[in-house]
């Protein structure tokens, strides 16, 4: 317990307060404490109580907003988004994300090619066997990976969900993943 240097009475000071500006609890007065624990008043620090109906950088930015251009201003889409205030159940926005992630590559104007290497051990076949029969990925398996010539599997216009979902998958492989990325314009 240490005595406010401005109002005198008894108040308490954390540790966590040390080496801080501190507010008394009692008069709002606004004092330094030192290293110690012990109260510091400087003449410097403004001495009136703190105001704590107006926020103290109110003023300060509504200078900065002053001096500011003026916005540009906003026009609304002639877009139509549909019925935006129906949610959808988890299940069928995974449903969506799922037919998105599916869908010909010609509709989505990004695509990815992928060359897998070091194709060259069954070790390594197999553990990309078992990241391909993800059924999600909806691709056939085999066919896929009788496309590997000389250790090195080349996949062509990948979605970007795909390609997210199968690098993530392999990159803590030894496997050699290269990638380009295809903008449709």
């Amino acid at each position: 317990m240490v005595e406010c240097p401005k109002c005198h009475g008894t108040i308490e000071i954390s540790e966590a307060s040390f080496g801080a500006l501190f507010t008394c609890h009692l008069c709002r007065g606004l004092f330094f404490v030192g290293w110690e624990g012990q109260p510091e008043l400087n003449d410097q620090i403004d001495s009136q109580p703190i105001d704590q109906t107006r926020d103290p950088l109110e003023s300060q930015y509504n200078e900065q907003a002053s001096n500011l251009p003026p916005s540009p201003s906003w026009t609304p889409l002639d877009q139509d988004f549909g019925n935006l205030s129906e949610p959808q159940s988890p299940a069928s926005a995974i449903d969506e994300i799922e037919r998105f992630a599916n869908q010909d590559q010609e509709t989505l104007p990004l695509s990815y090619d992928l060359n897998i290497g070091g194709l060259d051990l069954p070790k390594q076949i197999q553990l990309l066997r078992e990241v391909l029969d993800d059924p999600r990925f909806g691709w056939d398996t085999e066919q896929i990976l009788s496309q590997i010539t000389q250790g090195v599997l080349l996949l062509r216009n990948l979605s970007p969900i795909k390609t997210s979902m199968l690098v993530h998958r392999i990159k803590s492989s030894n496997l050699e993943i290269k990638w380009r990325q295809n903008v449709l314009s």
